[in-house]
């Protein structure tokens, strides 16, 4: 990236603060492309923490700072300047989802200021592992493999919550005062869905990415990374950075043991599997590396999956025959768009009543075909009749009149083809308007305030929607909660996707009323008087960016207007509603099994929230379970009873349910959960409430 060049300006300055002297900043740390990072220091606890600051230093894309105060003034799109500002807090989300994971780097804090955004870290006083190995060399084979089975056992927890770093090499590794590596630098992280092809960023690092990165569209999974540590070990091996696949095809495979003679031959094999370029070739997961390194040689010999990614493009020659297919491809689907596109123009659409306009034409016109030819035949009959005896109508006669008739019935049937074409054109009209009252009423809804349900009583005074316009337009102002009754009874609680969701165990819980929504960004103001939503303008949308207190003061003050106590469901409560209750079918998201009918989530929404009961609702009629924002819960984040993860962070965080419009499906299932400190609070994460009886 061709960076413009900071100022000294450019930069806060030693003693200044933030967050009205909450921090102050001791040092500059270092400055990318992307935001500067400081050293700073809480006034309150009297500790070091490290903090990040948006701002960019590209060459077409750079800010500069007020020289009368310490506003950030981007100098390009202020929509380019918000969707990087998104990508920005995503690292601090995403790094806040591994609280007290040993060997990634802790995040505090997020806040807004000066025109930019930040969030702090844990400060690790330390030095980077390529810092380390240029000083000192190589590292031995005992050193090397102690940090990396480290960094894989903290890699394993960011897998199972279905992320990857995509960006590990050494200098994203520090390594601390008591010795341990600790992951840093979750800036590129994406969520993932194992083997499915997904489109990314192609961003990479050379040597330590993995082929796959190079490809917009291609599947990835935790072989990614294991590629990414595979480099990382060679270069902890040899002190040389691994080659890249395009320098391989040039200069021939260097392997560790061609560098450094001395490392064995099965610390040797583990990294050439590691570093393989196709992902199939490579380890699959990061225990499954980790036994490599343990020794268990049979891992490194194991046969590897048949399916073959055909997304990777090897020499150039493919990769040419490759954009040569994708343009004719291009070619081809634009004339057939244009062809499609001029037909739309010149062809009305048909609807059914049409339809049958047309066959009733046709079958018209055949009858009336055989009709004439009946009377061919019917008049040679006679003639020949007539000829023998002189008696009736003369042949002529019976002819005409026959032809007549056929005329009369062919006639009739014009007529009625004529009124079902009539008909049909009034359908047409009528489906139109039906489409205008379907957008108007989502619009209103969407809206939720007195003048927008009055515009569309007056523009469908016809509608079937307008008596429930009238009752949402005398609601205004007042706080309405619908919740749906939940039979008590007894299920099977967790699942066995990754170890936070394990045991499978029992779980009995008592009948209660839950939301049959999530709650509303209107229904927030209405008791509040505050709008926290990150996303705004859509009354009907789920409030987020509320941290788990500021429901209980959401509850308390709800509570004095309404007379009427709520809280927050138990863990076993929601889950146990999400399944569907005692209706439970054995869907693996609330509500199906086809994620997309019952969730907003990553793949087919990532752009923010949307309306509350958009998608199809569970068994017992309650909507969002899966998807749209994650939903808190009473609980504290642990453990279940009996599990082996031994995770307990009672007194720090709250459980958080349901995956979100920014998580993958796998998140988004009944049995995923999360957590989150007491304080913490993004644009993907809201609630629901209980009724207490």
């Amino acid at each position: 990236m061709v960076q413009h060049t900071l100022q000294k300006n450019d930069t806060l300055q030693k003693n200044d603060t933030l967050q009205n002297g909450k921090y102050q900043i001791l040092s500059i740390l270092g400055q990318g492309g992307f935001g500067i990072t400081y050293l700073a220091r809480h006034a309150v606890l009297q500790v070091e923490v490290a903090i990040k600051e948006l701002f960019l230093s590209a060459q077409n894309t750079y800010c500069t700072r007020s020289e009368t105060d310490k506003t950030v003034i981007p100098h390009f799109e202020p929509e380019k300047f918000a969707d990087f500002r998104q990508r920005f807090l995503d690292e601090a989300y995403t790094l806040a989802r591994f609280k007290n994971v040993k060997g990634i780097v802790q995040a505090v804090d997020t806040f807004e200021e000066n025109g930019t955004v930040y969030f702090v870290m844990e400060y690790i006083a330390g030095k980077s592992l390529k810092n380390i190995i240029e000083t000192k060399g190589a590292l031995t084979e005992k050193q090397a493999t102690e940090y990396i089975i480290k960094l894989l056992d903290a890699l394993t927890v960011v897998h199972d919550k279905g992320v990857l770093h995509r960006d590990i090499n050494p200098n994203n590794i520090l390594i601390d005062e008591q010795n341990n590596p600790v992951l840093i630098d979750f800036g590129i992280a994406r969520e993932y869905e194992e083997d499915v092809t997904q489109t990314q960023t192609t961003f990479r690092t050379v040597g330590y990415s993995a082929p796959e990165q190079a490809v917009l569209k291609a599947k990835r999974g935790a072989y990614t990374d294991i590629y990414s540590i595979g480099g990382t070990l060679y270069f902890m091996l040899t002190a040389q950075r691994p080659q890249s696949t395009d320098e391989i095809d040039l200069d021939g495979f260097q392997s560790p043991k061609d560098i450094k003679p001395n490392i064995s031959d099965t610390l040797n094999s583990v990294v050439i599997k590691a570093i393989k370029k196709r992902p199939n070739d490579r380890f699959q997961s990061c225990q499954e590396f980790k036994q490599a390194i343990l020794g268990n040689a049979e891992t490194l010999h194991a046969t590897s999956k048949t399916e073959d990614d055909k997304t990777l493009i090897d020499t150039p020659q493919q990769k040419k025959q490759q954009k040569q297919q994708d343009d004719d491809k291009t070619l081809i689907d634009k004339t057939q768009q244009q062809k499609q596109e001029k037909k739309i123009e010149t062809v009305q659409p048909k609807t059914k009543v049409a339809d049958d306009f047309d066959r009733e034409i046709e079958n018209a016109q055949k009858r009336n075909r055989f009709i004439y030819i009946g009377i061919g035949i019917v008049a040679f009959i006679a003639i020949l009749y007539f000829a023998f005896k002189n008696t009736g109508p003369s042949p002529q006669e019976l002819a005409e009149q026959r032809r007549q008739d056929s005329i009369r019935k062919v006639d009739s049937l014009v007529k009625v083809a004529g009124q079902l074409k009539q008909d049909s054109i009034a359908y047409a009209n009528n489906k139109e308007i039906q489409e205008k009252e379907e957008k108007a009423w989502k619009e209103a809804k969407r809206k939720d305030n007195k003048e927008t349900y009055e515009k569309f009583i007056a523009d469908f005074s016809q509608s079937k929607y307008k008596a429930e316009a009238e009752k949402a337009k005398e609601n205004i102002g007042k706080f309405n909660y619908e919740t749906i009754y939940v039979s008590g009874g007894t299920f099977q609680m967790g699942g066995n996707e990754n170890h936070m969701e394990e045991p499978i165990h029992s779980v009995t819980v008592s009948g209660f009323s839950i939301g049959k929504y999530e709650v509303t960004q209107a229904q927030w103001k209405h008791v509040m008087g505050s709008k926290p939503s990150y996303f705004k303008n859509c009354g009907n949308c789920p409030v987020e960016n509320v941290s788990w207190n500021d429901i209980q003061t959401f509850l308390h003050k709800l509570k004095q207007q309404t007379g009427k106590t709520y809280r927050l469901p138990s863990e076993a409560e929601w889950e146990f509603a999400a399944r569907g209750g005692n209706n439970n079918r054995g869907y693996t998201y609330s509500g199906g099994n086809d994620v997309g009918s019952v969730a907003q989530y990553h793949g087919n929404n990532n752009k923010g929230t949307k309306q509350v009961g958009s998608k199809s609702p569970n068994e017992l009629g309650i909507y969002d379970m899966s998807g749209n924002v994650r939903e808190w819960c009473q609980d504290w984040y642990k453990g279940y009873p009996g599990s082996s993860s031994g995770f307990d962070f009672t007194g720090e965080s709250r459980v958080h349910r349901g995956g979100s419009w920014r998580y993958i499906a796998k998140s988004c299932r009944v049995s995923a959960r999360d957590g989150g400190s007491l304080t913490f609070h993004d644009d993907a994460l809201g609630f629901r409430i209980v009724l207490v009886p």
